[in-house]
């Protein structure tokens, strides 16, 4: 028989997101309470292959990047780093970075926010 606390613990564990809050902190679009805006960058196309989850803006990235997922809101995204280059603001998935958005690696990525029309 499961006593009351083992059930409340059982239901934290289910209920935690699986993007850390304390890392969502770093991400000027989150507000306690709401799920946290992630990025998450894919080495091959289609979502596949190694993956690396963003929750807050990289100005340095490295590796090769050929297809993405953002969740929660929008992300600039750009071919050279420090935000320069050829960029892009994305939401929902790019299943081909130079199909479907253009670009051929990504270099450097923030969120969004959500009434910032400047990055269009």
């Amino acid at each position: 028989m499961l006593t009351l606390s083992a059930i409340a613990a059982t239901i934290l564990f289910v209920a935690t997101p699986a993007v850390s809050q304390d890392r969502a902190l770093g991400n000027p679009n989150w507000i306690p309470g709401q799920t946290p805006s992630t990025l998450t960058l894919y080495e091959q196309s289609g979502l596949q292959g190694n993956s690396v989850l963003i929750v807050e803006s990289e100005g340095n990235l490295s590796g090769r990047t050929a297809s993405l997922r953002a969740s929660g809101g929008s992300w600039e995204v750009c071919d050279q780093h420090n935000f320069r280059g050829e960029c892009r603001v994305v939401d929902g998935w790019a299943l081909s970075l130079n199909r479907d958005i253009g670009l051929r690696n990504i270099r450097s990525v923030r969120p969004v926010a959500p009434d910032d029309t400047s990055r269009n």
